[in-house]
């Protein structure tokens, strides 16, 4: 497969880190920035102040609202088809494609190598502004879920109008927006790359490539049992391995309070436990495996998965991600019993779901279209297991490759040059 692909391997790793769970996960820091809160601007203006400027474009869909994607192309010493596109697709829902993780110069390696221009995507929630009336409403859900009560989070759906295509794609607006941003550069749709979530989002499509590479691709056939049993059965693995066994079950760490702006809860210790799954880097998981990791650890890791920010705000790119992601295991449904405090995490945080109905359009699991399918997994992914993802791509793909390590979604050069 992919003799074309093997003139142009990646040599640099272009590493991105996407969720199917939540918002992308760096443990780093106890309070989250406010996201952005967007006006009303016109094409020209949408790209203003964004990172990495001189690859920001913008277009404009037919129900008129304004999106940005990026398009890199090969540098003058590059060799290749420039009217030859490569898709590119992160992954998420809930990525800010020009946020402090603009890959930059990795990106542009990347690109030299494929020689072909690469396009991709930002998301509807990085523009979509935020109404006070959803903020106050997610605020409130926030609060209750985190002092320990349930919330049917219908409050929140009705108030931010979740699964309407405000914060996270339909799939009729982002074949729109792909379409047309090709066109706008001019070029024709040969290849595409994407990495977990955008498994699923390949079948929003109308049209396929000839190409397609998936790295850690979302199984988006799986109920929410299967969901949820997926995630817990790689949480109870970190668990069983834990010296603090009691704090897998919610037990909140006595001694200093952490550094943040509300105290840590039973919700927070469930929300990390879900978000060491994401920790490629071993820093957040030694903490976390301590004798006891501290409230400090535990608040950061439940802020980057949640979105909180400021006291009891949530990110909107959490709104993306229930655009999306509840669509894909509807209907909500689980019946999943652990005595995990991240099994009750996951079922009060997507309890949501159930009140978001799928936006209509194409979300089939057939086999694409495209001459060449390639699925790359990694045997230790806690996030989407190769087991699933291998299975759920079974009898799709040309090519299946399991390789070792423990990553997810990471579009590097050993997942490339698998797809050979």
């Amino acid at each position: 497969m992919m003799s074309r692909w093997r003139r142009t391997i990646v040599r640099t790793a272009l590493v991105t880190v996407v969720t199917t769970g939540g918002v992308a996960c760096t443990a780093d820091k106890a309070e989250r920035a406010a996201p952005p809160s967007p006006a009303e601007e016109s094409t020209t203006d949408a790209c203003a102040g964004v990172r990495a400027q001189a690859a920001c474009r913008s277009i404009t869909l037919s129900d008129g609202r304004v999106v940005r994607y990026a398009v890199v192309r090969p540098s003058t010493t590059a060799e290749g088809d420039l009217t030859q596109g490569t898709v590119m697709d992160l992954g998420g829902p809930g990525v800010a494609l020009f946020g402090a993780d603009w890959p930059g110069e990795a990106l542009q390696a990347v690109t030299d190598r494929l020689g072909t221009p690469v396009v991709i995507l930002d998301e509807p929630w990085t523009r979509t502004p935020y109404p006070a009336g959803c903020r106050q409403a997610a605020r409130a859900w926030y609060e209750t879920l985190h002092s320990g009560s349930s919330s049917s989070g219908a409050e929140l759906a009705d108030a931010c109008d979740l699964g309407k295509g405000l914060w996270g794609w339909t799939p009729a607006a982002y074949d729109e927006a792909m379409q047309a941003a090709l066109e706008e550069e001019g070029l024709t749709f040969e290849r595409f790359v994407g990495a977990s979530f955008a498994g699923v989002r390949l079948g929003y499509l109308s049209r396929q490539p000839d190409e397609v590479v998936l790295v850690s691709p979302y199984p988006s056939e799986q109920s929410a049992t299967e969901y949820l049993t997926t995630r817990l059965e790689a949480v109870q693995a970190f668990c069983s391995a834990a010296p603090a066994g009691e704090t897998c079950r919610g037990q909140v760490p006595t001694g200093e309070a952490a550094k943040r702006s509300i105290e840590v809860t039973p919700f927070d210790v469930g929300a990390a436990w879900l978000g060491t799954n994401y920790q490629r880097r071993p820093v957040a998981f030694k903490k976390m495996m301590a004798d006891e990791p501290t409230a400090e650890v535990l608040g950061a890791l439940s802020d980057a998965v949640t979105g909180r920010f400021g006291v009891t705000d949530v990110s909107p790119a959490t709104f993306a991600y229930f655009d999306e992601a509840c669509a894909s295991f509807a209907p909500w449904e689980p019946e999943v019993t652990s005595r995990l405090a991240a099994a009750t995490f996951l079922q009060q945080w997507h309890a949501v779901c159930a009140q978001v109905d799928p936006a209509p359009g194409p979300t089939s699991t057939a086999a694409p279209a495209a001459d060449q399918v390639c699925v790359v997994s990694y045997r230790g992914d806690a996030v989407v297991p190769s087991g699933r993802s291998q299975k759920s791509w079974q009898g799709r793909a040309d090519q299946r490759r399991v390789l070792p390590g423990v990553n997810h979604g990471v579009i590097d050069t050993g997942a490339l040059d698998a797809c050979t």
